[in-house]
């Protein structure tokens, strides 16, 4: 499944599925199969999964090295963020997931640049 060169509401079912987010501030809703969450890039706006469950969700971030992305908790969700390249540069949120931290036990972070 793929996400367009905008804002996106994707609603999957309970199968296993791999979607390719792109541009724009994606909203995912996701049932309980097993999912792959592909996002781009620091310019591909900030995206938010609310995943039902599955036993192996993944995100992977392309072109985003892995020691450049950060972590942080609001509430029961979990926040992928990023920082622009240079010194005080801008702030980008990735991917939030929403309640995660209620349901997760493991997190798996991929990158591929």
């Amino acid at each position: 499944m793929r996400g367009a060169d905008k804002s996106d509401a994707i609603y999957i079912g309970d199968e296993d599925t791999f979607v390719e987010l792109f541009r724009g501030d994606d909203s995912i809703f996701s049932g309980n199969g097993n999912t792959v969450y592909r996002h781009y890039g620091i310019d591909d706006g900030h995206d938010t999964i609310e995943d039902k469950g599955g036993e192996s969700d993944c995100i992977q971030f392309i072109n985003i090295k892995c020691q450049k992305i950060r972590l942080k908790r609001s509430g029961n969700d979990l926040i992928f963020w990023t920082r622009g390249n240079g010194k005080g540069s801008q702030l980008h949120y990735l991917v939030t997931v929403r309640i995660i931290l209620l349901m997760v036990a493991q997190i798996k972070l991929n990158t591929f640049f």
